[in-house]
């Protein structure tokens, strides 16, 4: 499977600016899960109320509440959401 030219456009960009690689690979795994949870829609067809969804059910369905943050950070790494 070919990397993601989304993907590898955050993990440019934030390497650019200085981020570490743990950082990065943390970032993308969850924008990797958001995507895989909204069945591969890219995220320009997402908004705010796609990332509730996704982040109660982290917190709830999988218990993974004391990661939300991470993955609420991972999410503003999508140009598209942050702006929104």
């Amino acid at each position: 499977m070919s990397p993601s030219p989304f993907l590898n456009s955050i993990r440019e960009f934030m390497l650019v600016r200085g981020y570490s690689r743990r950082t990065i690979d943390a970032y993308l795994y969850w924008i990797k899960r958001f995507i895989l949870f909204h069945n591969k829609v890219h995220p320009s067809q997402l908004g705010r109320d796609d990332i509730v969804e996704c982040l109660s059910y982290l917190a709830v369905g999988e218990n993974r509440g004391e990661n939300r943050g991470q993955c609420k950070s991972g999410f503003v790494w999508c140009p598209e959401l942050g702006e929104r």
